[in-house]
């Protein structure tokens, strides 16, 4: 089987694949020795099973009902992993089987549960779940943070949250990438990786993790074109989705995250829709709608810093609706620092933020925090930030500085202090009235 899989709208490309992946090529991991008994390793005969299924042309590795104890699995090509109802792949708790994933380094044999690397027309796909065992990981991330200690094996990479990690599931330099309808849960770090891939669709996922697991974004984009999330619900112990584009200092390809859609989802637990802060190669054409953010810490967040920005712009946030969120609107080139408003500009560089053509409308967030913050930098403020049919009501106001800013219907109240606080070059077109 030879499935060709275009950018289509969503639903057309699921039907086309659930009708091409069922057709023929199903290729039996029992066939190879998997037992399934969450007992036996079985990361050699699935790991048999999709390299046989490969080898004739392509298919589906179809794991009933049991649960899979596996070591790193890489999928190929014209290969999808098919998850019945009530399968489980879990990941063996031998850490040493397992590489650690960072987000400057190239592609590592075993830094993900399930890797597809320079695939095609490939995927994940059923009912089933993949779990990550990650709560060693996690205890060993909390002693790092805990203690403020410095990565000795991986010197130069922060290690104060436990960093780096293992993921549960990466795509690198992959194209026409397929995942709906499983869920994934407990991942020692990121949950579901798109790295320098091209046209992923990813329809009705779940993610799931602990709220107090460190560093467990739900889906991270990094450099990544044509990517549609649609009807995916998150819970995590960090961003729930990010975009990212890379940091300085490392070798990898200087590559945009763009033409990304995310709709119809929602997120419980997690620090929201981030997009940053590793921006280095920028960030464009992104449209969420849609969106439903039950007690995140976060809204929306726009996060980057002077030594890892560039052109992020052209974003598009329509029908976002917030509940018991912390922060419902977070723009900022870059993290301020406690002390007075006026920070000196700096020089700009190559890698100085430039935030531009930012449009939210329809957002109503209940009972937040924070209204927000939005801030840029006094050397490259925000330009054409647009703030359409918005109405916040939180216990603190939404702060501007260093923004041009055009507004209609923005309705926001606060229980403390005033609605919209106006700081160092925060322009607004409209005005706002002036008090009696």
């Amino acid at each position: 089987m030879m499935p060709i899989i275009r950018y289509l709208l969503p639903t057309v490309l699921l039907a086309l694949l659930m009708a091409t992946a069922s057709a023929d090529g199903i290729c039996d991991p029992a066939a190879y020795g998997a037992k399934g008994d969450a007992v036996s390793d079985d990361t050699r005969p699935l790991q048999k099973a999709i390299d046989a299924c490969a080898a004739n042309g392509g298919g589906q590795v179809r794991l009933v009902r049991g649960v899979y104890v596996s070591g790193p699995l890489q999928l190929r090509s014209y290969v999808f992993l098919n998850l019945d109802q009530g399968a489980i792949l879990r990941a063996i708790e031998t850490p040493s089987r397992f590489e650690r994933a960072f987000i400057g380094w190239p592609y590592r044999t075993g830094e993900a549960l399930v890797s597809g690397v320079g695939v095609t027309d490939a995927g994940i796909i059923g009912h089933g779940r993949i779990e990550g065992q990650g709560t060693s990981w996690w205890d060993e991330a909390r002693a790092a943070r805990d203690s403020g200690s410095i990565s000795k094996s991986h010197p130069g990479v922060p290690d104060s949250n436990g960093l780096p990690r293992p993921w549960l599931v990466e795509f690198y330099q992959s194209t026409r990438i397929v995942l709906t309808g499983v869920s994934l849960s407990d991942a020692p770090m990121w949950g579901l990786v798109l790295r320098y891939c091209d046209n992923v669709q990813i329809e009705g996922v779940a993610i799931d993790n602990p709220r107090d697991a460190p560093n467990t974004d739900g889906i991270d984009i990094v450099s990544s074109n044509k990517v549609h999330i649609g009807h995916v619900h998150v819970s995590t112990g960090d961003d729930n989705i990010a975009i990212k584009s890379g940091l300085a200092g490392f070798a990898l390809p200087a590559q945009a995250a763009s033409n990304i859609t995310i709709q119809e989802s929602d997120f419980g637990f997690g620090h929201g829709l981030s997009i940053g802060s590793e921006t280095l190669n920028g960030v464009s054409h992104v449209d969420v709608r849609g969106v439903v953010f039950n007690g995140t810490d976060n809204g929306v967040r726009i996060k980057t810093g002077r030594d890892r920005g560039a052109d992020i712009g052209r974003i598009t946030l329509r029908m976002l609706t917030m509940n018991k969120v912390g922060v419902a609107l977070s723009i900022s080139g870059y993290y301020p620092s406690p002390g007075p408003e006026d920070e000196p500009a700096q020089a700009l560089t190559p890698t100085t933020p430039r935030i531009h053509d930012i449009t939210v409308e329809r957002l109503v967030a209940r009972d937040a925090r924070a209204a927000g913050s939005i801030i840029g930098l006094p050397e490259a403020p925000i330009a054409d930030l647009v703030l359409r049919d918005i109405d916040i009501t939180a216990q603190s106001g939404l702060l501007l500085r260093h923004v041009a800013l055009r507004h209609s219907n923005l309705r926001v109240k606060a229980s403390s202090g005033p609605a919209i606080v106006l700081q160092r070059d925060a322009r607004l077109t409209p005005p706002l009235p002036q008090p009696d």
